[in-house]
């Protein structure tokens, strides 16, 4: 699949359910503020007292600043201090970040997940923008050890793909994301990018 063919299937994720053609086959339950999914992949102590739920797209430059630029510095000053973890959930804006998403799930563990992950970001207009991003991604996810039959696999895996997409709609539906990057802390939406200097702030007071 070139990148013509997943671009022309972008505008279905509004719909949801027809990007497999067909509905969606769960709805998810709402949580607690302080409370994650279990299939939901985190960085950082599962009892830190902050959570930031991140909502992000593959193909979005702001996320890309977020991972790249911002995320490092939480890590440091949050996240490995045990104060706040971060979740990361997958709100594809087009077919593209669709099958990054469904790749990055090929690595079941969290460490290799986030690792691949930052790969992505990384080297983001490398893959992205392409002519062929499927074999760009394929071309990254071996060098994480992922095979072409487990990437070939993971890129067909429908009930992710079922998960990603009732996602997307719990996230609407709860939170009122409507864009990425989209961050909720406390139950409360924060869209757009932030500096450090921003989210150590909020961080702050919140935890205050």
């Amino acid at each position: 699949m070139n990148r013509r063919q997943i671009m022309m299937g972008g505008a279905a994720l509004a719909a949801y359910g027809t990007l497999s053609g067909r509905g969606l086959t769960g709805v998810r339950p709402a949580l607690a503020a302080d409370e994650i999914f279990p299939e939901d992949r985190f960085l950082g102590d599962e009892n830190a007292p902050l959570t930031i739920i991140e909502y992000a797209s593959l193909t979005c430059p702001h996320c890309a600043a977020f991972h790249n630029d911002t995320l490092p510095q939480l890590k440091d000053s949050w996240i490995k201090e045990g104060r706040a973890r971060l979740v990361y959930r997958d709100y594809p804006l087009d077919r593209v970040a669709l099958t990054g998403a469904l790749v990055a799930h090929c690595f079941e563990k969290d460490e290799a997940y986030f690792a691949f992950l930052g790969l992505l970001f990384k080297e983001q207009r490398k893959w992205a923008l392409s002519q062929n991003p499927v074999e760009e991604l394929a071309k990254m996810a071996k060098l994480g050890g992922i095979d072409q039959d487990r990437f070939n696999a993971c890129i067909q895996d429908e009930a992710r793909l079922d998960g990603i997409l009732s996602g997307i709609k719990y996230a609407q539906d709860t939170y009122g994301v409507k864009s990425t990057p989209s961050f909720v802390i406390n139950e409360t939406l924060y869209p757009g990018n932030r500096s450090f200097g921003d989210f150590d702030t909020l961080l702050e007071d919140l935890a205050t």
